[in-house]
């Protein structure tokens, strides 16, 4: 419902009235019926005045006046307090001429008497400025026909906003440039697009006998500063930009117990670490944080240098899942008691690789985690815990030595490489002591509880889910992929995995054939093989479990590169292109000379190695052997093999 500022207006035939948000106007009153008519569907009803006053106390009715919109809204209309105090004066100063003209002269307007009536209010009131005949009428006529709004007094400006004494076509050329030239992606300046219509204008007056008039440059920067705000933020900065400034939040997706929504987010940690043991700087680590939307709770965090990733999340979900440990290093320091555990029902995340990875999907499934993606380019939809990862980094990073802080501005001239001492442990220490000390006891802005109280409460109605055990939850952790069994075991990661077990597995089939396995990213002594025939899997270990024991996914990419990296800078792939040709022409020489003796020398040259028995392939080999030569060996003994083979 539109309700304007101080009008007033009674029931008589054309004014319009509002019943129930429904838009009416008065056809006819009969002493004490009124005659309403819809004004959408023209039905007419009857209505006594003693009801309609009835409406009229309890809010259901509104009168409006003669001059009504015939679409209700439920905005309020400008009133006199949004004016200043200039224009606020002139609104009083009208209304003492337009009432003193009613009361002598009647509602209706009109010039009859009215120069009198002006005199005499000058006169009454001292005013020593008296406007003319034609102001007042104009000024009473327009209070009229607004049905007495006082707001219909206010100073007006004369003209069109913004392009007021400009012909049609410097009106057309204001268009034409601000539309290609300033609501472009390139963001120009008020004062070069100025500049460009200016030129313009010029091109087009030296064609005319009569200059067109051009606006100032004050009038110019008026007219852009009257364009749609949005639609000039969407043209310049794009929708994305646009929609975030512009945007309406309302209260947020609503729970109504623990674990009912829970929202995970990566982010940098604003402070440089060290390397506990060298004390070199090693730069920004990442956080993974998982917060409980009901209670605000945090539930687990992960602090390392992998990047956003699938083994991060992973860390950060399975400290979330499980009993904090008391005796963890990371809550030495820590008084308090971190009690948030358990299986979130609907995990919220972004659309991240690693959320959308087949591994992470099939880990939610088996736990019945409903896993819920936010729109694109739409962080505000898991906005709780984008707000936590900046509280941590404000309340507890940025007091650190090192600290990035959060811009460039804010760091200013501060060297945060040449302050850094804090290391990994240490910030985990600190986060944790952080998180449970302060945090879980401080009164929630929202809430306005403490997050443990809201956490206990909510324990007295909800039993949080866990694992089967913790080498359960490690399992349903592990990667999944298919290979091919063989003889030598299963290759994975360019590692061999082999054991009694497998070969009874393997025994079955006369063939070799394709398997299902599990291996942790995490630690890649052992892999698990699905047994299709018990419907169970089988733990396989290492080949060389002195070098895979602990060893992490990341870990030993890493040390492939490196011995990758050694083999080929150690190669001079010249001198070995140089012999295998020297080689290939010695072949040829002997296969074509005419004794016998040279040519089974030949023949013995280009005879393919024998003298490795498959027990020697099965047996474990030492970890330099397995790992080390083959990586130096292999690229020089390939490309000669096959060189060998195309010359013969």
């Amino acid at each position: 419902m539109r309700i304007t500022a101080m009008k007033v207006s009674s029931f008589h035939a054309g004014s319009h009235l509002t019943l129930n948000s429904k838009s009416f106007k008065i056809v006819r009153k009969v002493q004490n019926k009124v005659y309403l008519e819809n004004i959408e569907n023209l039905n007419v009803i009857v209505k006594h005045v003693e009801e309609l006053l009835q409406l009229h106390t309890k809010g259901e009715l509104s009168l409006i006046g003669v001059n009504a919109s015939s679409t209700p809204s439920a905005r309020f209309s400008k009133d006199l307090q949004s004016l200043d105090p200039e224009h606020r004066d002139i609104v009083f100063y009208r209304l003492k001429f337009i009432k003193k003209a009613i009361q002598l002269l009647g509602k209706q307007p009109t010039t009859v008497g009215l120069q009198s009536v002006i005199a005499e209010t000058g006169q009454t009131f001292g005013l020593k400025k008296i406007p003319s005949m034609d102001s007042v009428y104009k000024w009473w006529k327009r209070y009229h026909c607004s049905g007495g709004d006082i707001m219909s007094l206010r100073k007006r400006r004369p003209g069109k906003a913004g392009t007021r004494r400009f012909g049609s076509i410097i009106i057309d050329e204001i268009k034409a440039i601000i539309e290609e030239e300033y609501l472009s992606n390139n963001k120009p300046t008020p004062s070069h697009v100025y500049r460009l219509l200016e030129h313009k204008v010029e091109l087009l007056n030296r064609l005319r006998p009569t200059p067109l008039k051009f606006p100032s440059k004050a009038q110019f920067y008026r007219i852009i500063n009257g364009l749609d705000q949005y639609q000039t933020m969407l043209h310049r900065q794009g929708k994305k930009v646009a929609d975030k400034h512009f945007r309406s939040t309302g209260a947020g997706p609503s729970t109504s117990m623990i674990l009912e929504r829970v929202e995970v987010d990566h982010s940098p940690v604003d402070v440089c670490l060290v390397d506990e043991g060298t004390g070199v700087v090693l730069g920004r680590a990442t956080i993974t944080l998982l917060i409980d939307v009901y209670s605000r709770m945090i539930l687990g965090f992960y602090i390392g240098f992998e990047p956003p990733s699938l083994v991060a999340v992973m860390r950060a979900l399975r400290h979330a899942i499980l009993p904090k440990e008391s005796n963890a290093p990371y809550l030495n320091d820590v008084t308090g008691e971190w009690t948030a555990y358990g299986i979130p029902v609907n995990l919220i995340c972004d659309n991240g690789s690693e959320f959308h990875a087949e591994t992470f999907k099939r880990l939610c499934a088996e736990l019945s985690i409903n896993l819920q993606f936010c729109p694109k380019g739409e962080a505000r939809y898991k906005g709780t815990v984008e707000r936590m990862v900046g509280t941590i980094n404000r309340e507890v990073c940025h007091h650190l030595p090192g600290t990035t802080f959060g811009s460039i501005q804010q760091r200013g001239d501060y060297k945060s490489e040449d302050y850094a001492c804090v290391t990994e442990k240490e910030l985990k220490s600190f986060v944790s002591r952080w998180i449970v000390d302060i945090y879980h006891n401080r009164v929630h802005t929202k809430t306005k509880r403490t997050p443990l109280a809201m956490w206990n409460e909510g324990l007295e109605s909800v039993s949080p889910i866990l694992p089967e055990s913790e080498a359960a939850l490690a399992f349903c952790m592990t990667h999944e992929e298919t290979r091919r069994l063989t003889h030598k075991g299963i290759e994975i990661f360019s590692m061999f995995y082999n054991s009694a077990d497998l070969r009874a597995l393997r025994c079955r089939r006369h063939d070799n054939y394709d398997v299902i396995v599990r291996a942790d990213p995490e630690d890649l002594g052992r892999i698990w093989v699905l047994d299709d025939k018990n419907g169970d899997y089988i733990c396989v270990p290492s080949i060389t479990p002195e070098y895979a024991t602990g060893l992490s996914l990341r870990q030993h990419k890493h040390i492939r590169k490196n011995l990758i990296d050694k083999g080929l800078g150690e190669q001079n792939k010249k001198a070995v292109l140089e012999h295998v040709y020297r080689l290939n022409e010695d072949i040829k020489s002997l296969k074509s000379n005419r004794l016998q003796k040279k040519r089974r020398k030949a023949a013995q040259l280009t005879q393919p190695n024998q003298n490795s028995s498959s027990q020697e392939r099965l047996q474990p080999a030492p970890l330099e052997d397995t790992v080390f030569d083959s990586f130096e060996s292999f690229d020089v003994v390939q490309f000669a093999s096959a060189t060998l083979d195309e010359a013969l």
